[in-house]
Order: structure tokens, then C-alpha cells, then sequence
């Protein structure tokens, strides 16, 4: 169901992670046996591929690659450096800000986009959702 990397020297909450990963399949019924890959890259790999597979060369704090193949729901990548600096800037914890990446790039490997307000309204209202539940509050 989960597959986590992390490709950087910054500790993850791997406990949280899964806590997190298990509810958002469970509320949104993805079967369970569809991998998730959750790879933790610093800012500059995120640069590298952002402009290797977006055409945008900059950082950026998570790209997510959904699968089409069934047995996964695709890659969600994040950089831990972006994470941290934008908890800082938000004043809540890194925990939290990296939960609130993992579940906007799950989303997207669900096929949720925000591309007018209507949708990103609706991805908005799934991810409090989802962080709320578990009370991964800012």
C-alpha cells in the first residue's frame, strides 16, 4: 500500500505518514492494495525534476505522477527543504506540513485537480477533511 524514500538526512514522521496514508484510503475507498510511493528529495533534485517533467525550472514543494497501472495510485514527491520553510512561514509544524503535502499529492493521484475554484475547492475541503479527522491541525 505505501512505499516511502526519503532521499534526504531530514527525519520523517514515518508513524504519521502511514496513520495518514491508511485514513485517506480508508474515507476516499481506494482498494488497498494499490501502491502509493512517497519519495523525500531536497529542493534541488525537486528543480531538477520539476523542469525535467513540468517544463518549469524551479523548485517546487510537491509533484505528484499518478499511475495507470492498477496495481498503484502513482508517485508523490516532496521536498523536505520547501516543507520546512513553508512551516516555518505558516506557523505550524513541519509534521504538519508534510501531511498536508502527502494529501494533496494523494488526491491527485485520485484524479483531483484545481484548476478552476469550484475543484480546488473541493481537494481544499478533502484535505482539511482528512487532516482534521486525525487532528493534524496548524
Amino acid at each position: 500500500m505505501l512505499n516511502l524514500v526519503n532521499q534526504t538526512h531530514t527525519v520523517i514522521p514515518t508513524s504519521l505518514i502511514e496513520k495518514l496514508v491508511t485514513h485517506a484510503y480508508q474515507r476516499l475507498e481506494v482498494d488497498p492494495n494499490r501502491t502509493l510511493s512517497l519519495v523525500f528529495v531536497d529542493q534541488t533534485t525537486m528543480q531538477s525534476y520539476n523542469a525535467q517533467f513540468k517544463d518549469k525550472d524551479r523548485p517546487t514543494d510537491v509533484l505528484t505522477f499518478p499511475s495507470e497501472a492498477s496495481d498503484e495510485l502513482g508517485d508523490v514527491i516532496i521536498a523536505l527543504d520547501i516543507a520546512l520553510d513553508q512551516a516555518q512561514a505558516y506557523g505550524h509544524s513541519f509534521e504538519r506540513e508534510v501531511c498536508f503535502l502527502i494529501v494533496h499529492g494523494f488526491l491527485h493521484t485520485l484524479g483531483f485537480v484545481h484548476d478552476s475554484p469550484e475543484d480546488e475547492q473541493v481537494m481544499i475541503d478533502w484535505q482539511n477533511t482528512l487532516l482534521n479527522e486525525l487532528n493534524i491541525t496548524r
